[in-house]
C-alpha cells in the first residue's frame, strides 16, 4: 500500500498535463497540444509574432513527436482561420494530417 502511495506522489503511472508556458524549459518525448484552434490562441490577431513564439515554445517541448488536436464541434464550434498561418506553417513543413469523425 505504502509502496502504490509514494508511486502515486511521484508520479510513477501519470502523463503530466500542464500548460505551455509551464512547459517551458522541460521536454518530453511525446507532446499532444489539446486544442490547436483560435480559442487556444485568442491573442493572434492582436499578437501574431508573440502567440507564435508560444506556438513554437509547445513544439519544442517534444523529443521524439509532437501530436496536435483540433475540434470543430467544440462549444458550439471551433476555428483556425486567425491562427491559419499557424496551421500553414505545419503544411509547408509536410505535417501529416488526420480525420477522424
Amino acid at each position: 500500500m505504502w509502496n502504490k502511495a509514494v508511486d502515486d506522489f511521484l508520479g510513477i503511472f501519470s502523463i503530466p498535463i500542464m500548460s505551455i508556458h509551464k512547459s517551458k524549459g522541460l521536454e518530453f518525448e511525446t507532446v499532444i497540444l489539446l486544442g490547436l484552434e483560435d480559442g487556444a490562441f485568442w491573442n493572434f490577431e492582436n499578437s501574431p509574432d508573440d502567440e507564435t513564439f508560444t506556438f513554437f515554445v509547445a513544439l519544442s517541448r517534444a523529443k521524439t513527436r509532437m501530436i496536435f488536436t483540433f475540434c470543430k464541434n467544440r462549444f458550439y464550434g471551433q476555428d483556425k482561420s486567425k491562427i491559419n498561418v499557424i496551421y500553414q506553417m505545419l503544411e509547408n513543413a509536410d505535417v501529416k494530417q488526420f480525420e477522424w469523425t
